[in-house]
């Protein structure tokens, strides 16, 4: 009997200082499995089914308050498959898999009355000014498979956010990106800033980023981009309208990606059940062959509950005469690739658990 009271006595004496130092940590995450049945011109890629992950991911955050407003505060965030496909690590988005990797990771400092300074791998603030407007996002059907051409993170990355100002929120970010300095691109930087509006039902942003990298041999290569967004939320309906404008040159100096595009998303609440509906137009021109595209979706959520869903959604690329624009790219999730000129569609059926 002595020796079982002793032996409670020991975990509890390791286990309570252990708890208070995990106290602060929040564990979340989501799961966002989908059967799929896609198809594209071109002979590799007509008809299948697959299983998709759609950016299924986990995190750990946590805050600890230093006292008089100021908080330490820290990230940890990752993107896993549920389709696993053989051992090799990471996986990148390809038409078979999605890719791993990591996502919003950082640790920074965050004043109630100065704003948050982070520092790590982080979400550019061109990405995140627009991804409220969008409905269909981590699905099959994510906008920007036509909608964007960017690099939407930054490794080595510093972000300032500002606090909220009555309803205006600020953020600026640099990247250093490849820290080593070597290589083809020896002196890259990566700038991007935003402000985002929320007022009631109005949501307006306006963003910009600017990419550079500089080689050994001291030839610039350089993407810029704008973008701006609105949102309006009347009863249990929400519209929103998002304009992107790129331009991109090659080390060598030639134009590789010049473009701008439109996107439109409207959604539409009746009780569990959500009517939603989107359309990209991307207007896109590279020594003079029209590389744009189209994206139509559409697709109903039922809500089981405040953590779990399913949904169903068909969407399909209409790219023009020399596009290839084909369905996931630089989403993270499994893509559907197709031909110049091709289409590329899919029917997603999918369960969505967040905790």
């Amino acid at each position: 009997m002595m020796k079982k009271i002793l032996a409670a006595a020991i975990v509890s004496a390791f286990a309570a200082p252990a708890f208070a130092a995990t106290a602060n940590v929040d564990v979340y995450g989501q799961f966002r499995g989908s059967v799929d049945f896609v198809d594209a011109d071109g002979a590799a890629n007509e008809g299948r089914t697959r299983v998709s992950s759609n950016n299924s991911r986990i995190g750990f955050k946590g805050a600890e308050d230093l006292g008089g407003g100021l908080s330490a505060i820290w990230q940890w965030e990752y993107a896993f498959q549920l389709d696993q496909q053989g051992a090799t690590q990471p996986q990148t988005a390809t038409d078979s898999v999605g890719g791993n990797s990591y996502r919003n990771t950082f640790v920074g400092l965050s004043s109630k009355t100065l704003g948050a300074l982070t520092l790590g791998t982080q979400e550019s603030p061109l990405k995140t000014s627009t991804g409220p407007l969008a409905v269909f996002g981590d699905t099959l059907a994510d906008y920007r498979s036509v909608f964007t051409k960017l690099s939407t993170r930054s490794d080595n990355s510093i972000l300032y956010t500002s606090p909220d100002m009555g309803g205006l929120t600020l953020q600026a970010m640099y990247g250093a990106q490849n820290e080593a300095g070597n290589g083809t691109l020896s002196d890259p930087t990566f700038y991007a800033l935003s402000g985002v509006y929320k007022n009631g039902p109005l949501y307006a942003t306006l963003a910009y980023q600017d990419a550079k990298a500089v080689s050994s041999t001291n030839v610039s290569s350089n993407t810029k981009a704008w973008r701006a967004g609105v949102g309006y939320t009347f009863g249990n309906t929400k519209l929103g309208l998002a304009y992107e404008n790129n331009d991109a040159e090659s080390a060598a100096g030639v134009t590789t990606n010049d473009g701008s595009a439109w996107y439109l998303s409207v959604a539409h609440k009746m009780g569990n059940v959500t009517l939603n509906a989107a359309y990209t137009d991307r207007d896109e021109y590279t020594s003079g062959a029209n590389n744009g595209a189209q994206q139509y979706t559409v697709g109903a959520e039922y809500a089981l509950s405040k953590r779990t869903g399913v949904y169903a959604l068909y969407t399909k690329v209409s790219n023009d005469t020399n596009g290839t624009n084909g369905i996931g790219p630089s989403t993270g999730i499994a893509t559907v690739s197709t031909v110049a000129g091709g289409d590329a569609s899919g029917l997603s059926l999918g369960v969505n658990h967040s905790f």
